[in-house]
């Protein structure tokens, strides 16, 4: 089984950079998730993108310097970064989550031919629920109960 059979059937997105930022290579997992064409992406490097890319305060956010950058220019893997990507015609978010892997060059290759891998997850569904619940929280915690030694009667406050 080849290393292209595997990327096309995981079930998540999955983008390779070269050692530039540069995207050179995504599948078609990543299409669903971001709900844009490859050929939208392919070729560019994030941050010239025409998507908008938010953290999860909702500020603008650069995966390329955050998260390509970091990988290739430490070597070393960033796991667990969230962002959201606002759908520019819906605009919608679509939250996700991401594991960056620095992949060096083959041994005898020069360090220009390292590539940064970077899979995502959507994570959208567990976003809105996690809000969900931390809203009904937040409602249901609108004051304190107090026993009122005098009436003989539980207050809320």
């Amino acid at each position: 089984m080849n290393n292209e059979m595997i990327i096309e059937n995981i079930p998540f997105g999955v983008i390779l950079h070269n050692n530039e930022g540069l995207i050179i290579d995504a599948n078609k997992q990543l299409e669903q998730i971001f709900k844009i064409r490859l050929k939208d992406i392919i070729g560019e490097k994030w941050d010239n993108q025409s998507l908008k890319i938010v953290n999860k305060e909702g500020m603008e956010y650069s995966v390329e310097n955050h998260l390509v950058k970091e990988a290739i220019l430490k070597g070393r893997d960033v796991r667990d970064a969230v962002f959201g990507i606002v759908h520019p015609e819906t605009r919608d978010i679509i939250w996700v989550n991401t594991t960056t892997v620095f992949k060096p060059a083959e041994s005898g290759d020069k360090t220009d031919q390292n590539q940064v891998l970077m899979y995502l997850s959507d994570i959208t569904d567990i976003i809105h629920t996690t809000v969900t619940i931390e809203s009904v929280i937040e409602n249901l915690n609108l004051g304190t109960w107090q026993w009122n030694i005098e009436t003989d009667c539980l207050v809320l406050k």
